[in-house]
């Protein structure tokens, strides 16, 4: 849309504000209500990916009572957010100043108001399908079948109409035909953009009622347009059996609930085939049979669907999330073992705990994965990786002793049980985390780990040093930096403490967890605010892992910081900041309404399931969108004032230019090119000429150039192939007519 817009309005004030007034009706603020086929029948079943909600007003008036709403409510947040409101109104107001100077738009009004305002019901932001280019048919833009819909109700702006007033405004400044014209069908009625120059993606304008439909492809447009008629064959996205189970294991189907889904299967599907164009167009045929094996080597293939679920309840944000899976489990599928977690743990979890997660990892599955992924790609890179672990090895164990194995002696002991903790005396400038790690043969672990740190020591010419010292009965290990490492005010240091490895980041922690273990203290079970989303998890079935985090100390402790360092950053930038650093709200007005969240996950037999509640959810996303929209305002004006005062504006012409011989002679090298690459694709080498390139194939019945064979150029002569040590030459005599072997008056284009 933007790029039409610049083409019609020749970078015009009225273009500039065109262009970002066209940006925010894409990021229109949304409201709520329910009527009508809701996304998931309005879509087709194969549609790639797609986030919705039914009714963004029900969603709206769920979300008054979040912490988010409460927090913006303040008083102090309310003026420190008012030099940035005004801001953007100033810069509408000055974007209104300048269109108005031009022809068309001397009566030209809106407001920031006017934009965000108003309510709506359903919205949906959905990817139907990617179709690459498709050099037979002839064409080589993809069809990305990115559709939106939203439905305003009371007081909302009609984006379209004003859409299509600023592109007839515009049109009418310059000169240039640029419009929207119907397309009709047998079940459906829509508008397509047409006019303007260069080669764009079909920029589309439907209506149902109040549903208003934008969408960059046709298919996508008709398939939409068919459905709401009731006249469409094709099942919908809702009648898909993925589709259908992701929704039974969410729940949380309340017309307010936001939604998004994502066909796993299609989208990793899509992403190879990219990938395998890209290597094609570059000449990297050898990696083509790769990409498949890599993905399956990652455990891609039994990925189904992704899909998640969210609503406002009570002021407490649920949000549900699935991962559906078919088949075998291996490469990074792997990576989970599957242990449940153990609820013992939470007795050494202290009871201010600023965050914690229990979770099982094989770590030694993400080594075997990355050196099968190495190993596939390149037998003899995987090799070289191979010979220079085992020669690190030998030196970090020392001469006589056999080589240190990083799989089998490190990786393959620790875990695949682990706890994570953040202590409260964590700070911006003293970062603090604690972790404990199930261990086999810990003497072995320990022993590995020194080894590691020692060679490490050398390597860096005493930089590093481990320094043990006895603490009661357990010996403790500790990083010291010296010369330029010096200055960092970390202490690194790990343990042995029974069958657990305790590594942190602070000595005093590891201490501390040291002395629980003789004289327990009351542990995070007795946190009132744990036992609140506690008492919520599902009784009998066994966790996959469990996380929690006091979100009212963490952003206390993060504001802080940044209370402290954005005044040093308005005194040193040479640009005025869109906030009064005077009026930034106390830490109370942000942190007196959170609370902390709880998540876990489930294992079940066709996937994994994770539920969550805390503070923050959806309504973060409408704030977002606010942000946007006045956003978009500030830097459309920024950019019009940078561009007025760099580039003088030309005149708009009134003929578009007429094309030059080299201009097709650069349009046929590039099909040629692109037959040359379709040949290899199918044959697995280049053609020995350009003659090879019309013989048919069962992909290809009338060859990798197509029906039209291969062409001369404008001047009459054929063109030229050759191979060469590192790939080929395609080149035209030139207007002299006279072959310099791509070199001279010769148009060539050399493909390595």
């Amino acid at each position: 849309m933007i790029r039409a817009t610049r083409l019609a309005a020749h970078r015009s004030p009225a273009g500039l504000f065109l262009a970002a007034a066209i940006a925010l009706g894409c990021f229109a603020a949304p409201g709520l209500a329910q009527e009508a086929l809701g996304a998931d029948r309005l879509l087709p079943e194969g549609t790639i990916l797609v986030f919705s909600v039914d009714d963004l007003a029900a969603s709206s008036q769920a979300e008054a009572s979040m912490p988010l709403n409460k927090i913006l409510a303040e008083p102090d947040v309310q003026a420190f957010l008012d030099k940035p409101k005004t801001m953007a109104s100033e810069a509408l107001g000055k974007l209104l100043e300048e269109a108005r100077k031009e022809k068309g738009f001397e009566d030209f009004n809106i407001s920031l108001d006017q934009l965000m305002g108003g309510s709506y019901g359903r919205f949906f932001l959905a990817l139907t399908h990617v179709r690459l280019p498709d050099l037979q048919a002839g064409w080589e833009m993809p069809d990305i079948g990115l559709i939106l819909g939203i439905e305003g109700k009371e007081g909302a702006p009609d984006w379209q109409a004003l859409l299509k007033e600023m592109v007839s405004r515009a049109a009418g400044s310059s000169g240039v035909e640029i419009g929207f014209q119907p397309v009709a069908g047998e079940n459906y009625s829509y508008e397509e953009l047409v006019g303007g120059e260069g080669e764009r993606p079909p920029m589309l304008l439907g209506r149902v009622g109040d549903l208003q439909l934008f969408s960059l492809s046709h298919v996508s447009m008709k398939a939409v347009m068919d459905r709401v008629a009731g006249k469409s064959t094709e099942p919908s996205l809702a009648d898909g059996a993925r589709y259908q189970r992701a929704q039974k294991k969410l729940g949380l189907a309340s017309p307010g609930s936001s939604r998004f889904y994502l066909n796993t299967e299609v989208a990793i599907h899509m992403v190879a085939e990219a990938v395998k164009l890209g290597l094609g167009e570059a000449g990297q045929t050898q990696y083509l049979p790769r990409v498949d094996q890599v993905i399956d080597m990652l455990g891609l293939l039994c990925l189904k669907e992704v899909a998640s679920a969210g609503i406002s309840e009570d002021g407490i944000a649920v949000s549900n999330a699935w991962i559906g899976t078919e088949g075998e489990m291996k490469g990074l599928m792997k990576l989970d073992p599957g242990k449940p977690v153990d609820f013992a743990l939470l007795d050494e979890i202290p009871q201010d705990t600023a965050s914690f997660a229990l979770f099982s990892l094989d770590v030694s599955v993400l080594y075997d994965v990355v050196m099968d992924v190495v190993r596939t790609v390149d037998e003899g890179v995987y090799q070289e990786a191979q010979q220079a672990l085992q020669g690190i090895g030998a030196q970090i164990a020392g001469e006589g002793n056999p080589p240190l194995d990083l799989r089998n002696d490190v990786l393959a002991n620790i875990g695949p049980s682990f706890v994570f903790m953040q202590p409260q005396s964590a700070s911006a400038m003293s970062p603090s985390m604690f972790f404990l790690a199930e261990v086999r043969e810990p003497e072995k672990v320990i022993q590995s780990l020194k080894s590691i740190l020692g060679f490490a020591g050398a390597m860096t010419n005493g930089a590093l040093k481990l320094r043990s010292s006895a603490y009661k009965e357990v010996e403790i290990h500790q990083i010291e930096f010296g010369g330029d490492m010096a200055m960092i005010p970390l202490s690194p240091c790990f343990a042995l403490a029974g069958d657990r490895l305790c590594i942190s980041l602070n000595v005093g922690d590891l201490k501390r967890h040291l002395r629980r273990g003789e004289k327990p203290g009351p542990s995070i079970k007795e946190n009132p605010e744990f036992q609140r989303f506690f008492s919520r998890l599902p009784e009998g079935k066994p966790l996959g892992s469990l996380s929690y985090t006091d979100v009212r100390y963490s952003v206390e402790s993060a504001y802080g910081q940044l209370a402290m360092t954005l005044p040093m950053l308005t005194m040193a930038a040479d640009f005025e900041l869109p906030v009064d650093m005077a009026l930034l709200p106390p830490t109370d007005s942000i942190t007196k309404h959170l609370f902390s969240s709880l998540s876990y996950s489930l294992h079940e037999e066709d996937g994994a399931l994770m539920a969550s509640y805390g503070p923050v959810g959806g309504e973060i996303v409408g704030a977002l969108v606010k942000g946007l929209v006045a956003g978009a305002v500030i830097i459309g004006w920024q950019r019009f004032e940078e561009e007025r005062s760099q580039v003088t504006l030309a005149p708009t012409p009134t003929e578009p230019a007429q094309q030059t011989p080299e201009d097709q002679v650069r349009i046929d090298l590039s099909n040629l090119k692109a037959g040359v690459t379709i040949f290899k694709l199918q044959n697995s080498r280049l053609p020995d000429a350009l003659e090879d390139l019309l013989q048919p194939t069962e992909a290809y019945p009338n060859g990798c150039l197509g029906p039209g064979g291969i062409p001369s150029d404008p001047w009459g002569n054929a063109y030229s192939y050759r191979r060469t040590e590192s790939g080929y030459v395609l080149w035209s005599f030139g207007p002299n007519g006279a072959d310099d072997s791509g070199e001279g008056d010769d148009l060539a284009v050399e493909k390595k």
